[in-house]
């Protein structure tokens, strides 16, 4: 095969692998800055509505590890192209449940109801997207570049961000209050489910598996528990990587619209616009990560950024409580950007290159959905009882210094490892480490 033609195939892997994990962060994304407005639509009192909510948002990760255990199982078993379609398939019906829920107005509980359920098929869908397109991107890369290819993973998480807080602010500049509420707030999942035909298409080239990740030998669950058992130290690092991760967008970003309205007094249209250019420089930064990583080594560019990330969330968020205003959120917002760019450009690649090839999917999609749905899946929940409890503005950033803490502890760990000092992530196994 000619050069360019393996670079097209390589790029076209990318595409598809890179697509569908955005969408999937879209429809999470959406679901978190949509918040102080579902809480209007689908319960009696917005204010309890912000915990209801809250709530809702954490239960979709609850079915995470149990999608990622059985998708997961399913691409190692016929290939990640399969695994991926199949998730994309169950994303698509949760979204159009959620577009199509009724409000309180016309039929009370129920809407939530079915909410509850979109969300638990949406995290279900999720759980084995991450770890699966993820591998995919960086088994396809070229081995000097593997951080490069990784870092495209979170660009397309990203752009989701940077579309959702387009489709965001468009709704909320151009309706009034009355037409949000009756309709407007269906438009953002509308027009995720409009590129699902886009991202399927796009995912029919990826059926063949790269030749690293081709479809293995069935699993049973006990040799997948005994896979992350024998890479406790490992896992472990991983669960505070991913945890600071999910932190930081879930957060800093999916509840920024949450917490610049309720704690801030923010105007919500106006908040929708300063994530745009925020969101825009951190997909800027990401790549450069992963060119740093390349050159530098992913695991100590990620202990490095982590120190400086651990030691200015608090100021940051202290000089933004101590005076509100749009200025000083889309600063702190700019800082954090660059920080958390430079973290996530070689995070996933570091994330593939811990675990043995041999069950590496479900491994590292234990390891993810666990970490995501204690983490992450509690994180909006946490922040807003924290925010009632102690009337503090500082809320997350209480919550987001502990994540990232873990995240730290992580990083120095995996950085010590002899192969660290090697090669920019270590070399990547090519042989079972279980024994």
């Amino acid at each position: 095969m000619s050069a360019v033609r393996e670079n097209r195939v390589a790029w076209s892997t990318v595409a598809g692998a890179v697509a569908g994990n955005a969408l999937e962060w879209y429809d999470f994304t959406v679901f978190a800055s949509l918040g102080p407005i579902v809480s209007r639509v689908f319960f009696r009192n917005p204010q309890n509505g912000i915990l209801f909510v809250s709530a809702l948002f954490g239960i979709g990760f609850l079915t995470r590890p149990l999608g990622g255990l059985l998708i997961g199982r399913y691409a190692e078993r016929h290939g990640p192209g399969r695994g991926l379609m199949l998730g994309m398939g169950l994303m698509a019906l949760s979204m159009l449940l959620i577009a199509c829920a009724p409000d309180y107005a016309h039929a009370g509980l129920f809407g939530a109801g079915l909410l509850a359920i979109a969300r638990l098929c949406q995290g279900f869908s999720a759980g084995a997207e991450f770890a699966t397109s993820t591998i995919v991107l960086v088994t396809a890369a070229p081995h000097a570049r593997r951080g490069f290819y990784g870092s495209w993973q979170m660009v397309g998480q990203i752009a989701a961000l940077l579309l959702g807080g387009a489709v965001g602010y468009a709704v909320t500049r151009t309706l009034t209050p009355a037409q949000i509420d009756a309709f407007g707030w269906r438009i953002p999942f509308a027009v995720g489910l409009s590129i699902v035909p886009a991202v399927m298409i796009m995912r029919r080239g990826m059926m063949r598996a790269p030749h690293d990740a081709r479809p293995t030998e069935r699993a049973a669950f006990t040799d997948i528990a005994h896979s992350v058992g024998r890479q406790w130290v490992r896992a472990v690092a991983a669960f505070g990587l991913i945890g600071t991760s999910s932190a930081s967008v879930y957060i800093l970003y999916g509840y920024v619209v949450t917490y610049a309205t309720m704690m801030l007094h923010l105007p919500i249209a106006a908040v929708y616009f300063a994530q745009i250019p925020a969101a825009f420089i951190l997909m800027l930064i990401v790549p450069v990560g992963g060119l740093l990583a390349d050159v530098w080594g992913g695991r100590r560019l990620l202990a490095t950024v982590l120190a400086v990330y651990l030691l200015s969330i608090w100021p940051a968020y202290a000089w933004l409580s101590a005076a509100p205003s749009l200025t000083r959120l889309e600063v702190v917002q700019f800082g954090m950007s660059i920080v958390i760019g430079l973290f996530l450009g070689s995070y996933c690649t570091v994330l593939v290159d811990l675990f043995a090839p041999r069950l590496r999917t479900t491994t590292l999609s234990a390891v993810h959905n666990i970490s995501v749905m204690i983490v992450g899946g509690t994180a909006q929940l946490v922040v807003t009882l924290l925010w009632r409890w102690t009337a503090s503005p500082m809320a997350p950033a209480m919550f987001v210094l502990g994540a990232v803490s873990l995240g730290f502890l992580g990083a120095i760990t995996i950085a010590r490892e002899p192969t660290a000092r090697r090669a920019a992530f270590g070399p990547m196994p090519t042989t079972d480490l279980l024994g």
